[in-house]
Order: C-alpha cells, then sequence, then structure tokens
C-alpha cells in the first residue's frame, strides 16, 4: 500500500466520488500539518488482496494516514490530530463529550439517481483487546442526518462491538493471527469491504457526513477506506418503455377469491433492453392486494413483481404471472379499467 498524506478536502472528494455525482461545498476538519494529516489518498500493488480489499481510495484517519501502512509490527498508533478536537455528531452516538481527534470530509451532491451507493472498509488499533469496552473509536456516515454506515441487511451501526471475532465475524478479518491475512495493513482489525446503498433525493441537494474519531483517549488509532469512485448514483436506464393494459388469460377464482393469469410486459421503446426488472403496481382497486408480491419498493412503498430476462427486446413482449386476492369480487371489466388498476416496470440496474 502507498499512502498520500492530504488534507485537501476538495481532491479527496474528487478521488471518491464517481458516476451520476455532482459536488459543491467539500469541507475537510482533521489533522493538516504536513506529514501528519488524518487524510489521504491510497494504492495498492496488489489490488487489494494483501490489505483492505480494494486497490485505491481515501482514508480518513483518528491519527496520522500514513501510518495505518503495514507490515503489522506496532502495537498501537499514538498520532494527536491538530485540532485534534471531538465531534458533535459523534458525540450523539457514544455520549456528549467523549470523542477526540475527529476527521471529517462532508459535502453537498446532486445525484441523478434515487440510490446512492459505494463501498468502504473499517479498521482499528483499538482490535480485539479493547472489544466491548469504553475505549472503541467511533465512526458514522451521517447521509441527510442518518447514519448509513450499517452491517448489510440490517439497521445496526458498523461497530468494534457489533462486527469482531464474536459478533457478525462474517464480516470481520483478524490482523493479530499468523500469517497476517492483510500483511499490508498496519491495523489489528479490519471489516471485509461493506456496501452502503441508500436512498437519495434525485437531483436534489444532499449532504454527506464522513466522520472517525477516536473515544475516550488518543492512544490507539481508527481509520475508514473508501474506494475510489465508487461514489456513485446513476439514473434507472430508461431502455424499456412497457405498456400492460391489456392482460392476457385472466380468470377468477371462486374458492380462493383471486384473479390469476397473466400480463403482456412490452418494451414499446426504440432499444433492447437488459437486466432485472420490476413489474409495479401504483394502484390497485380498494381492498385488493397482490398476492404474489416479492415485496415493497423502499422508494415508492408499492407492492411488486421482480423478474429478469437477459434481453427485452425492442417492440416485444414476455409475459409475467400475477395473482390479485379480490376478496370483493370485483367484476373483471371493472377491475382492469385503467384509472382502477395502474402500473409500472421499471429496470432496477443502476
Amino acid at each position: 500500500m502507498t499512502v498520500t498524506p492530504s488534507a485537501n478536502g476538495v481532491a479527496l472528494a474528487q478521488k471518491l466520488v464517481g458516476a451520476g455525482i455532482t459536488v459543491s461545498n467539500v469541507q475537510f476538519t482533521g489533522g493538516t500539518k504536513a506529514g501528519e494529516e488524518s487524510g489521504g489518498t491510497f494504492t495498492s500493488s496488489t489490488n487489494g488482496s494483501k490489505d483492505v480489499g480494494f486497490g485505491s481510495g481515501i482514508i480518513l484517519s483518528s491519527g496520522f494516514a500514513k501510518d495505518v501502512v503495514g507490515p503489522n509490527s506496532s502495537g498501537s498508533t499514538t498520532g494527536a490530530l491538530t485540532p485534534g478536537s471531538g465531534d458533535m455528531d459523534l458525540d450523539g452516538i457514544v455520549g456528549a463529550g467523549k470523542t477526540k481527534d475527529a476527521t471529517i470530509l462532508e459535502f453537498d451532491f446532486i445525484p441523478k439517481g434515487n440510490t446512492l451507493k459505494f463501498f468502504y472498509v473499517f479498521s482499528s488499533e483499538e482490535y480485539n483487546e479493547f472489544v466491548n469496552s469504553s475505549f472503541n473509536d467511533v465512526f458514522a456516515f451521517f447521509l441527510n442526518g442518518q447514519n448509513v454506515a450499517l452491517i448489510p441487511g440490517t439497521s445496526t451501526p458498523v461497530t468494534i462491538n457489533n462486527v469482531n471475532n464474536g459478533k457478525n465475524a462474517g464480516f470481520y478479518i483478524d490482523n493479530t493471527v499468523s500469517p497476517n491475512p492483510r500483511p499490508d495493513i498496519q491495523m489489528d482489525g479490519l471489516t471485509t469491504v461493506l456496501p452502503v446503498v441508500a436512498s437519495v433525493n434525485k437531483g436534489q441537494v444532499n449532504h454527506i457526513k464522513l466522520a472517525i474519531a477516536d473515544v475516550s483517549d488518543s492512544s490507539l488509532d481508527s481509520a475508514v477506506f473508501i474506494q475510489a469512485g465508487s461514489f456513485a448514483s446513476t439514473a434507472p436506464p430508461a431502455k424499456a418503455e412497457p405498456v400492460l393494459f391489456k392482460p392476457y388469460r385472466f380468470i377468477y377464482r371462486a374458492a380462493t377469491r383471486t384473479y390469476y393469469g397473466i400480463f403482456n410486459v412490452i418494451n414499446v421503446g426504440g432499444n433492447n433492453a437488459t437486466g432485472t426488472f420490476q413489474l409495479e403496481f401504483t394502484k390497485t382497486p380498494k381492498g385488493v392486494t397482490v398476492a404474489n408480491a416479492n415485496g415493497i419498493d423502499p422508494d415508492t412503498h408499492k407492492p411488486f413483481i421482480a423478474f429478469s430476462t437477459h434481453v427485452l427486446p425492442a417492440k416485444k413482449a414476455v409475459r409475467i404471472g400475477v395473482v390479485f386476492r379480490n376478496p370483493f369480487r370485483i367484476p373483471l371489466s371493472t377491475f382492469f379499467r385503467s384509472n382502477n388498476l395502474q402500473m409500472q416496470v421499471m429496470n432496477t440496474d443502476t
């Protein structure tokens, strides 16, 4: 790993952002003394296989960025930052007045899509001795005020106490074992590469605050690595323009009070579409539900049926099976009027 320390917030933000993101109002807080900066960029000659897991990115540390370079030959790093202050938002997680040596990169951004994605690794010299203690360093990614640095598939924040050898161990790498699994990084422990996938306000100004700090003392440092170019939000492809108003062979089953049948999903656009799609029901008659829905869309809060196809050719159709639960026995002719049943298809590959 080669580290280039830097306190240039604009340069760090530009290294971080990728497709579909426009950045403004960048601020960096942390160590700024030459050679002792708490931020920086890094590259890996092994594409991350011997250190954090990806080939390049930025570093935000509660100590000196340069100290993350391995091998893991030291039990601690003790760099104290200038100005070395804490952060109120991080204090809100661990307790007022407990954070020290905070490093923060924050900026406004306008995304092209309604989802933000990026990848990161959290690491610390607090591992493994201080798991479940009061000295655990803290970090968070505050997106529009909410922490989105969460264990995948949960609402649980990524912390030393939540990810370690004894808890959520599948997301943890113990770098103290011999031979060291990540010999080119100094930290005693680190997470696997973790994703952030979060909803944002498409086409509007959003705010991100990437923050890390020591807790209670400055003796042991932590660092978060964020993959270069991964902070991205691309607009969903607009290649498929389906029409769905002509159901194909629907029948009513009185015993279960359901309509069962097939819709023709027709790509009326001029381009082929590939990927994963969801048929979303934006409106159904009162009391009617989608019996075979895969889930609820997190952005629109509407039921959807997921389907995938290698290619949805232009001017062609695929057939999607749908089951509606119809407890009030609404007649088929009324059920399928466009003002009673409304749908759309979205390509969910972004």
